[in-house]
């Protein structure tokens, strides 16, 4: 059997035909989801250190100096005493500058992975948060117990049968908007101590992507407690702190492509995208 290479206007990457995507729309139901985020949006990919220093770096203006020694007294003296000490008799710039070399070298900045074409977070986090929600609202509940389907618990039916591309949901952002300081509190073997992560944001960004079901007449009727639920869980990291909250503000039925289709046409041998 021969195939050919065909792409799908639109969607991306030009792979080559499948023998049976002719029969996409029996197997599958495509919606196109849009969500706007009501804030910020946080995100949880570890960056390199010097993402803090230079952030740091740019809040040294003379207007903001007085707040941002405070500032860094404060932390100082919940990370390090020892630096804290050192601090004394220094300007607010010198300040600020042993803080950012500081709280840079030793501490934890999380933020948001970033190709060609902008910020993104991965369809997996998407799918995550579903499989959470569905798991809240259905724990115990078997699904297609009754008829042809075998019944499953709802977390694990929905794993088998719910796809989120592509994978690379974009922010529609180059940059982030900012970093927000989050101190944590631990007890280890030397007493307790506070942690301190710098998290990047951004702010209000809408975020649209594919979800495609295996037999949707299962689930069709549980997908608005699924999505208000996955709505107040939130998106994104912090989600404890209740933060990445959103608005489902677009849930389309669309024609049903191969997922595959949906990724970047610029990738190299390894399948990873290129210019990274």
């Amino acid at each position: 059997m021969t195939t050919t290479t065909a792409g799908t206007a639109g969607t991306g990457n030009t792979p080559d035909a499948g023998v049976f995507d002719a029969h996409l729309e029996k197997v599958f139901k495509h919606r196109m989801v849009t969500v706007q985020m009501t804030n910020k949006i946080f995100g949880g990919t570890p960056q390199r250190p010097d993402v803090i220093e230079a952030w740091l770096r740019t809040k040294t203006g003379v207007s903001q100096e007085a707040e941002l020694a405070a500032m860094t007294k404060r932390t100082l003296m919940e990370l390090d005493p020892e630096i804290a000490e050192e601090a004394k008799g220094k300007s607010a710039y010198e300040l600020m500058q042993l803080a950012s070399e500081k709280l840079a070298a030793s501490q934890t900045t999380v933020g948001f992975k970033k190709d060609r074409n902008g910020l993104f977070i991965e369809s997996r986090q998407i799918k995550a948060g579903l499989k959470e929600s569905i798991n809240i609202q259905l724990a115990g509940t078997m699904l297609g117990k009754n008829g042809k389907y075998q019944g499953k618990g709802a977390k694990n039916w929905l794993a088998e049968r719910v796809f989120v591309g592509p994978e690379r949901v974009y922010l529609d952002k180059e940059v982030f908007d900012g970093l927000e300081l989050f101190v944590g509190h631990v007890n280890g073997p030397q007493g307790p101590r506070s942690t301190l992560t710098y998290y990047q944001y951004a702010t209000r960004p809408q975020l649209s992507f594919r979800v495609a079901t295996l037999q949707n007449q299962v689930i069709e009727e549980h997908w608005p407690a699924i999505w208000l639920t996955f709505q107040s869980v939130g998106l994104g990291a912090l989600r404890s702190q209740d933060r990445g909250r959103f608005t489902v503000v677009g849930w389309e039925e669309i024609e049903p492509v191969p997922l595959a289709s949906l990724e970047p046409e610029w990738v190299n041998d390894a399948g990873d995208p290129e210019g990274e």
